[in-house]
Formats: structure tokens, C-alpha cells, sequence
């Protein structure tokens, strides 16, 4: 199984969460899947191909509002930018039900052949499993002045190689001019040839 992971959570957790999953529902032909994660609202659907190992997931989100309430977003619907800066995690209840329905299509089921995702049970390969935030490196004034130091220094680098090429590239146009300017001094003059 491969996970391709677009979002701010972690990789391991999302690969323990998608290989338990698979594991209750297709058995022991879960390593062959690729799932690619999203964020919610770099694409707005979760999706998967009949018969093909291949799922593309949104990871639904869930935020904490001023009132200490979590509160889901609604697909579709722009998030309030107030909702940005809020504390969010993942709802792992719904991207069960989401993932168990998707993996259904992989199987070859069509909607007509599965149940609404309101009205399933909470899967129980799910329980007790979380999907941790990744852990944002803490940078210092320290660091980022190291960091633009570098750039400078590979840039002085880039621009003196460059330089160096130009005046190469210079001086090769230069000796082919002066070739052709004595070549054209030297060869007689049209009007010379004619007269003689």
C-alpha cells in the first residue's frame, strides 16, 4: 500500500488508519492500493476507480469553535476565514464511513449496491485510532538568517558560473567576427574582379 500524503497529518498514522481498513474489508489484497490524501477544499470529493486499486481521499475536518463545540465543515461550502486560525483534527468517523464506501468501488459495487453513508454503523477497525497533526518545526530569527545567508551565497555562486559562461560565450563571437571582418578585407573587391 502507498500513501500519497497532500495534507498537514501525519503519513504513519493515515497509512495505519488506511491499512486497517483495508485489511477488514479486502483482506490480503491490501498492499497493492494507492490512496492519495487531500486536504478539504484542494478537492472537494473523495473518489475511486471500479475494480482499480486507486483511491483519491478528502481528509474531513472538523474545527473547534469559540464556544468549545467541534463543528464539521459542509462540502461545498466555503469555510468562514475566522475557521482558519481555529484548532482543527480530523474526523475519523467520517472518513471511515467515506473510505469504507470508496473501497466498496474498488471492489465493484455501484451506489445502488451499498448503503448511505448516514445510515452505516461506525466501523470497528476504526475505534481508537487517531490521525496526529505533523509537527511544525519551531523556526528562530537564528535560523532564518542562516537560511537567507545560504540563498545569498548560492546565488553569488550561480551568477558568477553564469558570468564566466557569458564571457566565454563573449569572446567565442568576438574571434568569429574579427574572422569574418579579415576574410572580408581580404577577398577582392566585386568591382576589382570585373574590371580585370
Amino acid at each position: 500500500m502507498r500513501v500519497l500524503n497532500h495534507t498537514q497529518y501525519r503519513t504513519a498514522d493515515l497509512a495505519a488508519f488506511f491499512r486497517a481498513g483495508l485489511k477488514a474489508q479486502v483482506g490480503a489484497e491490501w498492499k497493492s492500493y494507492v490512496i492519495e490524501v487531500y486536504p478539504y477544499g484542494k478537492r472537494r470529493i473523495s473518489r475511486a476507480r471500479y475494480n482499480q486499486p486507486r483511491i483519491w481521499m478528502v481528509l474531513p475536518e472538523e474545527w473547534q469553535g469559540p464556544d468549545g463545540l467541534w463543528q464539521s465543515a459542509v462540502r461545498g461550502w466555503a469555510l468562514p476565514r475566522k475557521w482558519k486560525s481555529l484548532p482543527r483534527r480530523a474526523n475519523i468517523v467520517r472518513l471511515a464511513w467515506v473510505f469504507v464506501h470508496e473501497v466498496g468501488h474498488t471492489l465493484g459495487l455501484h451506489h445502488k449496491d451499498m448503503q448511505t453513508i448516514g445510515g452505516m454503523e461506525i466501523p470497528p477497525w476504526c475505534l481508537g485510532l487517531e490521525i496526529r497533526s505533523k509537527e511544525a518545526p519551531v523556526r528562530t530569527s537564528g535560523d532564518r538568517a542562516t537560511s537567507r545567508a545560504a540563498h545569498v551565497q548560492a546565488m553569488v555562486e550561480r551568477w558568477g558560473r553564469r558570468l564566466v559562461v557569458a564571457r566565454r560565450t563573449l569572446a567565442k563571437w568576438r574571434r568569429k567576427a574579427r574572422y569574418y571582418e579579415r576574410r572580408a578585407a581580404a577577398a577582392p573587391k566585386e568591382n576589382d574582379a570585373c574590371q580585370r
